[in-house]
Parts: structure tokens; C-alpha cells; sequence
């Protein structure tokens, strides 16, 4: 617990309290419940470190999409959605005032910025349901760079896991598209402009391609439509 809260600070107890929350949903659906209500359940967990309660349920029902236009079966395409959803719950260790900050980070708020992906990985690590592994995966990896330029691991092309990859693409087009506290949502031809730049450099080409051939990349997703 020392080394959490050397990592942490304050939010330890916090990030210690919501994996216990964790451990128990994985339990759960070890035992063979309703898959559905206990993926929902962590998704709620992971909705509250995002000032955007919907953005994790936008990102995961994308990702089925672009998973499926990529040829992965159904079953496959939910799974990752599902992942999805949790992609961003290690933001539960950052302080609000980061995530809302109007304008832009200082060096020691970009620093703060990466744990995020580090606390995804002790939340979800060693949870056992197949779902929750691939979720430990995305959480840390979904802000990796197709160059080598991203973060925590400066893993580059395909390198960074194919599922942080649809994750990252995923993520982009949505944060693109909706409010962020420093700018307004991009319309939907500029967003495919900023996508195309950042092929081959932060986003993996392929995938990029792929997200923009979807018709259309964005919709308007309720959470009730959540994977």
C-alpha cells in the first residue's frame, strides 16, 4: 500500500476501495452470472472517473463496430466492447480539477496525466474473467502511439496490442467529437481531417482507414445501447 501511495496520493484509498469492487464482479462472473448485469456493474464502476459519464459507453460501442467492420465475429466484437467501456477507470486516480482543466496541462499535470493508464493496471491486473483481462490490456495500452511516442510503454506499430489499437482510434474519433473541457466537439469533416493526420503517427493507418469507412463513424449512442 506504501508504493500505491507513493504512486496515488490521496486517491489511494479510493482506487484500493473500487478494486475490492472489482475483485468482487470478477468473482461474480466467475460463478457464472448474468454476464451482462455484471460487465454493466463494471462499467459503472469506470464511468466515475471520466467527467463524461457516457464516454466509456460511446468508445465500446464504436470498437464493435470497428471490430466487426475489421472481420472479428460477434461474440469477439462484444467482448471488446465491453473491454472497452472500462478503458479509462484508471482515471479514478487523477484529481478532477485535472480532468477539467480548461487549458492546457503544465508538465507536472502531463506527468499525473500517464498514471491513469498505470492505475488501470492495478485495478484490473490479475483479475481472471477473459473480459476483465482484455479490459487490463486496453487500459493501459489505449494511449500508446503507432510511432513509439505514447505512453506508459513507448511500445510502437504492432508492438501495442490490436485491441488497445481499436481502442485508441476509438477513443480519438469520440474525444474528437464531443465537448472537452479545453474546446467544443469538432464537427464531424474536421474530425476526419484531425484522423487522417494522426495516421501513421499516433493511430495505426490501418485502423484509422477503417474507422472512417464506417457509415457513419459517429452516431449518437445511449447508455442503454452499451455493450
Amino acid at each position: 500500500m506504501s508504493v500505491l501511495r507513493r504512486a496515488f496520493g490521496p486517491r489511494t484509498s479510493h482506487l484500493a476501495a473500487l478494486r475490492v469492487d472489482l475483485l468482487r464482479v470478477d468473482r461474480t462472473l466467475l460463478r457464472g452470472a448474468d454476464p451482462a448485469a455484471g460487465l454493466a456493474l463494471a462499467a459503472r464502476l469506470a464511468t466515475g472517473g471520466d467527467p463524461d459519464p457516457h464516454h466509456g459507453t460511446r468508445v465500446g460501442s464504436l470498437a464493435v463496430r470497428l471490430s466487426g467492420q475489421l472481420g472479428w465475429t460477434a461474440s469477439a466484437a462484444r467482448q471488446l466492447g465491453a473491454a472497452a467501456a472500462l478503458h479509462d477507470i484508471g482515471k479514478h486516480a487523477l484529481p478532477r480539477s485535472l480532468l477539467e482543466e480548461p487549458g492546457p496541462l503544465s508538465a507536472r499535470q502531463r506527468a499525473q496525466l500517464v498514471l491513469h493508464t498505470q492505475a488501470a493496471t492495478w485495478l484490473l491486473g490479475g483479475l481472471v474473467h477473459p473480459v476483465l483481462q482484455l479490459a487490463a490490456t486496453v487500459g493501459r495500452s489505449h494511449h500508446e502511439r503507432w510511432d513509439g511516442l505514447g505512453y506508459p510503454d513507448r511500445t510502437a506499430g504492432i508492438a501495442t496490442p490490436l485491441p488497445a489499437r481499436i481502442v485508441a482510434v476509438c477513443d480519438v474519433w469520440d474525444a474528437l467529437t464531443h465537448p472537452r473541457p479545453y474546446r467544443p466537439a469538432f464537427p464531424e469533416s474536421q474530425a476526419r481531417i484531425a484522423v487522417q493526420s494522426m495516421a501513421g503517427t499516433a493511430l495505426d493507418p490501418e485502423l484509422a482507414a477503417a474507422l472512417l469507412a464506417l457509415d457513419p463513424p459517429c452516431e449518437t449512442i445511449s447508455p442503454s445501447s452499451a455493450p
